[in-house]
């Protein structure tokens, strides 16, 4: 159990070794003016590591106020040139003008189209009318041809039994 809490100890100690400030090492600013030892030793700065974290630290602090929404918009407005409001206005009105151009143009051609349409609806039901009209004097002329027929043959039917 001894040799277990011993080994848990030893992962800790070796897992925050870089944390740890050496009381051995001298501050790089001297004991007077770091009492308490929080500053960085001399140790440290030579071996890398923490110059390392700083340059990291660094660029984590660099990113995160580059990725700020101010910041976007100023290297946005910096790299991208915006038009005067004169020119917008401008561009605005002649896209209303053609807008309403086309919607004219639109609609003098549905008029066109309706109109064409109208007189195509009249011609084809005047012929269908005409067909109709004629149909029925055809069947008219049919029944009427039927009629004096049965009317023959009865009156010849009821001759011949007398």
């Amino acid at each position: 159990m001894a040799a277990l809490k011993s080994k848990a100890k030893y992962d800790l100690v070796e897992s925050r070794k870089d944390f740890i400030v050496s009381h051995e090492d001298e501050s790089i600013l001297g004991s007077c003016l770091d009492p308490c030892g929080v500053c960085v030793t001399k140790g440290q700065m030579q071996d890398g590591t923490l110059c390392n974290r700083l340059i990291f630290c660094l660029l984590a602090v660099v990113m995160l106020w580059a990725s700020s929404f101010t910041t976007a918009v100023y290297i946005a407005n910096s790299s991208i040139s915006s038009p005067d409001f004169e020119a917008v206005v401008e561009s605005c009105d002649a896209a209303y003008s053609l807008s309403a151009t086309q919607k004219a143009d639109y609609v003098r051609c549905v008029d066109t189209q309706l109109q064409q349409c109208d007189k195509d609806f009249a011609t084809v039901l005047n012929q269908q009318v005409k067909a109709t009209n004629e149909a029925l004097n055809a069947n008219a002329a049919v029944l009427s041809g039927a009629t004096f027929a049965q009317e023959h043959c009865s009156a010849s039917f009821t001759t011949a039994q007398v």
